[in-house]
């Protein structure tokens, strides 16, 4: 089944914009956040997800959230909004 997925290296390049990315918002980011945003940066690719808050100041706009629109994932409680 992992086959179906492209497993994407944290490897040198994402190193050094995390750092970068570290220490332009020293200790306000999850250290996950930041691995997320940097690896999406290093290797041009888009994150998607729903909780815009921890990335709006990490990563451009178009390549970082999906609208509040976007249907929702088989099984997920969808809350009233």
């Amino acid at each position: 089944m992992l086959s179906r997925f492209h497993v994407v290296v944290f490897d040198e390049s994402c190193a050094e914009v995390m750092e970068r990315l570290r220490r332009k918002h020293k200790r306000r980011k999850r250290y996950a956040d930041l691995m997320i945003a940097a690896t999406a940066e290093a290797g041009r690719h888009i994150v998607v997800t729903r909780n815009q808050t921890d990335f709006v100041d990490l990563l451009p706009m178009e390549t970082r959230c999906l609208p509040k629109t976007m249907p929702h994932a088989v099984g997920e409680k969808v809350r009233n909004e």
